[in-house]
């Protein structure tokens, strides 16, 4: 190749028909539709790079591993052939393909169907095509108005709160303050609001949410409901029977745990309306966080890449410090389960994106909690970590993560029973939620340290069966259950690690000190020469 051909840069037409041209025009798209959408996914990314199991899962999803690997391979080397002397733009490896930024020029107008016509024929990459499709259609016609909080003032989809209108004094407050409690977590966690009903709503195309309280003989009987959609169906019932000593209950743990399970089914609808075709709700910022932190704990490498592109979007929506952090927690979770951090991920990027969450949010106790977090397990910086922890807790004592991140602080300082107790208690909270895994995870940590082993056995034991994905309960299932004398279970363990780190060796867990289990170095459950045996 000469050296023009080396520097010219090439047209991607993603509106309309797709198309792939040099600059005279010569037509370089390849022909089968596979093809055409692997470079069309590689085009709308920030950086024109993807992981190849993302682009896998995008385009044969419906195939087996594999399968979709070989045919994977056949789609990029028919796009090197495709681009013939500018192949050179388009680079991939074992894990990563790109396309050469400086040398690509990506053509997108509202003009014309983005990808009209492409047939590629996977539920993943239609899902994908549907949300890009939608984008288009929502831009808008005016500037994006910005309120006095600098939050944008795009129409958002609202949760609608209905207060008791009956029964004592003590008895409205305690709905008021458990409903107040649902709202607070849905805009610090997710961003979503909430209103109260006026009459020009339309009462059956709304999320309600609804709470009653009965003071009855020494007993507090609170119950709330959930109720969405076009038939105003209910979606959620949550019940708790207390005891009544004097003031309202409205700390209980069982009160705090029903409103994080309401969090949950709120998000978990949002989600859902946004994936049966409820195309305006697709860049509600509120929405695309539900659907991103569900995929965040789904602990799959491609869904965990999607949540990270879906709270980026969010954030040029909306500009908060709750999608930043979490952003912050999916990079934290990446390295608990040794994902490879995308290439553009950096030490100094976390700590970017936990200042900038800060300064935007300094009260929401969820931003302060992940911040925290990663001051604690990744940044090394523990007095900080500390007292963000405290302030977090002081924020919003129903939060799980900010008992998660005083658990943490308290871990590093050595006090471990406080720290179990913290652990134990964020548990109790999130123990409703759709990611109890993650709580019992960390209950299984403290437990190990402070010599609870058997109780940490069955936490991981219950972390494993709710989320096969995620590695650490198999870790400490290695240590613990080979201590027990059940080798067959901890060789069992062993294997289910090596399919996702197929070097994995069990001494790794006490020699390594890299490896993220630090507790069971620490807790010297077994001896090296007892994991040395398993391999």
């Amino acid at each position: 190749m000469t050296k023009d051909v080396l520097s010219a840069k090439i047209r991607i037409h993603l509106c309309g028909r797709f198309r792939v041209e040099d600059l005279s025009s010569q037509d370089l798209t390849p022909r089968s539709a596979k093809a055409q959408g692997l470079l069309a996914l590689l085009s709308v990314q920030p950086h024109h790079s993807r992981a190849r199991i993302w682009l896998q899962d995008k385009l044969w999803s419906d195939r087996a591993r594999e399968q979709g690997a070989a045919s994977l391979r056949q789609a990029l080397t028919e796009i090197r052939r495709s681009l013939g002397d500018y192949a050179d733009i388009f680079q991939s490896d074992r894990r990563m393909a790109s396309l050469a930024s400086d040398r690509i020029e990506v053509l997108r107008s509202a003009d014309s169907e983005f990808l009209e016509g492409i047939d590629v024929r996977d539920p993943e990459f239609e899902d994908w095509l549907r949300l890009e499709r939608g984008r288009d259609e929502r831009v808008p016609a005016k500037p994006i108005v910005q309120d006095q909080l600098g939050f944008s003032a795009l129409r958002q989809r609202f949760v609608v709160t209905l207060p008791q209108e009956t029964g004592s004094e003590m008895e409205r407050l305690m709905s008021e303050v458990f409903v107040a409690n649902v709202a607070s977590n849905l805009g610090e966690q997710l961003c979503v609001g909430t209103e109260q009903p006026t009459a020009a709503q339309n009462s059956n195309d709304r999320i309600s949410l609804r709470a009653n309280t009965v003071f009855h003989d020494g007993q507090v009987i609170l119950h709330s409901v959930c109720n969405a959609g076009p038939a105003n169906k209910q979606v959620w019932s949550g019940r708790r029977v207390l005891s009544a000593h004097g003031a309202p209950p409205i700390n209980d743990d069982r009160v705090l745990q029903m409103a994080s399970e309401a969090v949950g089914i709120i998000s978990e609808q949002l989600s859902a309306e946004a994936r049966t075709l409820r195309t305006d709700l697709e860049h509600d910022p509120g929405v695309l966080a539900s659907i991103a932190v569900q995929k965040i704990f789904s602990m799959r490498q491609d869904e965990q890449a999607e949540a990270d592109d879906l709270l980026r979007r969010a954030y040029e929506v909306s500009p908060r410090g709750t999608f930043l952090a979490w952003r912050v927690f999916l990079r934290i979770t990446r390295l608990l389960e040794r994902h490879d951090f995308c290439p553009q991920t950096t030490m100094d990027e976390l700590k970017q994106l936990c200042a900038k969450a800060l300064e935007l949010e300094p009260m929401n106790s969820l931003v302060v909690s992940i911040v925290a977090y990663a001051k604690l397990v990744v940044t090394a910086e523990v007095g900080e970590g500390f007292e963000l922890s405290r302030r977090a807790s002081a924020l919003n004592n129903a939060n799980p993560f900010a008992w998660l991140a005083l658990c943490t602080s308290n871990l590093y300082l050595g006090q471990v029973n406080e720290a179990h107790t913290y652990m134990m208690r964020a548990r109790t909270i999130g123990s409703a939620s759709p990611f109890k895994f993650w709580w019992d995870t960390g209950a299984c940590l403290t437990a190990t340290a402070t010599g609870n082993f058997d109780a940490a056995a069955s936490l991981a034991n219950s972390a494993r069966v709710m989320s096969p994905n995620f590695r650490p309960p198999l870790r400490y299932l290695v240590a613990l259950n080979l201590r027990a004398g059940n080798v067959e279970a901890a060789l069992d363990a062993v294997g289910q690690i090596r399919q996702y780190e197929p070097s994995f060796l069990a001494e790794q867990l006490t020699e390594d000190g890299a490896y993220p289990s630090a507790t069971l170095r620490s807790a010297g459950i077994v001896s090296d020469a007892q994991l040395r045996e398993l391999n």
